[in-house]
């Protein structure tokens, strides 16, 4: 049995879509008849049907008794007009109704319900929401909150967004943050403090007027850098816990609010969980694109590709699954989990190392994502070529994911691949990306990484100006490099096959100095 309701504590708002957001089907479900949103109120026709079992509204119930020490949960939701409101619950075995209300009132009623979720069976994902059903026109004053049964752990939360070149997308975020910040009924003010770390140097401080947001000005180290900058200063104003968020998201600030409350409730077992937010695409709002990932094992995304608007896909969403590490677009850890820092990777895979090496337990939920352009819709042949392969090497040998034969050899098809298809920008950044890996973690530590964008690929001074045919001819390879380049080739595959253990050590060694508060004082 669950014990009487005697504290109130909000969990989160159940929320109307966004103005500028067209995802209703992530926020409220038109079963049937017609819904009209009107500024805080919904309008319902007679006969419509209206549900919270949403990506964003849903209450994920069985996530909620594993991860924290909830054992009772209320929702209240205040309606006029004549209709019904029913507590339902959904899980494998389908649609249950739990309670139902009936009101025939011209003003505003309160309709609240209470259950219990302490004795809900792990693993097996199990959610709670609200459905109204008109039968004449009917209105929701609000749609309410999740109220539970304790009191929260205090937590200070430290916000990290690390920006370079974006400020019209960086003080866009701020104003969303402003928005619940500055509204009393979130009960945040003083309790949120963002760091805006601008690696470069573009932003006006005249334009950022708000005293809980603090800019810092920082050279440009890359998004492990901008970072890294943003966690230290989070921990020297003794932030409980710290979110790292990327600088081009599309947010709805709810989703803050849902995190803050969540960390603040989490029991012992769990305190220490990273919480992982999940990437929803743009251009397809309501299609999920990566909930963590595992590496080690074989990079797989997690969540990849379930459209959210689809209540079994919510089930799925829920479900525990391995995850090495979470996206820095929108990651929040506790701060005791920075006691060791990011490594200097600059970008790309910088967020994977971490995860590695410092998330021991994670927290994948359904109302807590964001929206970010894919990966595949932004290229660049730096990044693409240069800094993924160089830091998947480092990553490879440090956790010994492949060994020094495969990586040699590999490396070797690689280039002679595009040797063979003129893909002169990927072999040149590839083989300078190999190059600066052999040259160990002293080179990586003490590198001015900005000068790689200089690099440029000039076709005169390549092997890779003769025009192809194309035919698919192995031989053609040969005809395009000059033997004194397939041996320098072959000479790089090798000595990278052969030196790969003893550099998987030093890399190994150096990690604790590379992520350390003395290495990244002297860098930043």
């Amino acid at each position: 049995m669950c014990n009487t309701l005697d504290r109130q504590m909000e969990l989160f708002k159940v929320c109307a879509p966004p103005p500028d957001i067209v995802v209703e089907d992530l926020y409220i479900r038109t079963r049937s008849g017609t819904a009209e949103l009107q500024e805080d109120k919904c309008m319902l026709s007679p006969n419509s049907e209206i549900t919270t079992d949403t990506y964003f509204n849903i209450f994920s119930s069985s996530k909620y008794a594993e991860y924290t020490k909830i054992k009772k949960v209320t929702i209240a939701t205040e309606v006029s007009g004549k209709l019904c409101v029913e507590l339902r619950s959904f899980s494998d075995t389908g649609e249950q109704t739990i309670e139902t209300t009936e009101i025939d009132s011209e003003k505003p009623k309160e309709v609240k319900f209470s259950f219990c979720i302490q004795d809900l069976e792990r693993g097996e994902p199990f959610f709670h929401y609200l459905v109204y059903h008109s039968y004449e026109e009917s209105v929701i004053h609000s749609f309410g909150s999740y109220i539970s049964d304790l009191v929260p752990d205090e937590v200070e939360l430290g916000i990290v967004i690390c920006t370079f070149n974006r400020e019209e997308r960086v003080i866009r975020t701020l104003d969303l943050i402003d928005q619940m910040v500055s509204d009393e009924r979130y009960g945040l003010k003083d309790k949120i403090t963002v760091f805006v770390v601008d690696s470069g140097r573009t932003l006006d401080g005249g334009s950022i007027n708000y005293d809980y947001v603090r800019l810092i000005p920082n050279r440009n180290k890359g998004g492990s850098g901008g970072f890294t900058k943003g966690i230290i200063e989070s921990r020297k104003n003794k932030k409980t816990h710290i979110l790292l968020m990327d600088d081009d998201i599309e947010l709805d600030p709810n989703v803050i609010y849902k995190t803050f409350n969540l960390i603040s409730v989490l029991n012992e077992e769990h305190k220490e969980a990273f919480v992982l937010g999940g990437m929803l695409l743009p251009e397809t709002p309501n299609i999920q694109y990566e909930a963590g990932a595992e590496y080690l094992k074989g990079f797989r995304r997690g969540k990849h590709m379930l459209d959210l608007s689809d209540i079994r896909a919510l089930l799925q969403n829920d479900e525990w699954v391995r995850a090495d590490y979470g996206g820095w677009w929108y990651m929040c850890m506790p701060e005791s989990a920075a006691e060791e820092l990011p490594l200097p990777l600059f970008i790309k895979l910088d967020d994977v190392e971490f995860g590695l090496r410092r998330m021991k337990d994670h927290i994948i939920m359904n109302g807590i994502g964001i929206w970010h352009d894919s990966f595949e819709s932004k290229t660049n042949p730096v990044t693409d070529h240069y800094f993924l392969r160089r830091n998947t090497l480092i990553l490879y040998s440090m956790y010994g994911k492949k060994n020094g034969i495969y990586a040699g050899i590999s490396h070797l098809l690689r280039m002679l691949h595009c040797i063979k298809e003129e893909k002169s920008d990927e072999y040149l950044y590839t083989r300078r990306a190999v190059n600066d890996f052999l040259r160990g973690p002293e080179f990586i530590a003490d590198a001015e990484q900005t000068e790689i964008f200089e690099m440029t690929s000039d076709p005169n001074e390549t092997i890779l100006s003769a025009k192809s045919t194309k035919t698919g001819k192995i031989w053609e390879i040969f005809k395009k490099a000059s033997p004194a380049e397939l041996l320098s080739l072959l000479s790089e595959s090798i000595i990278l096959a052969t030196k790969w253990n003893g550099l998987a050590k030093q890399y190994r060694r150096s990690a604790q100095y590379l992520s350390s508060q003395d290495y990244w004082d002297k860098e930043l």
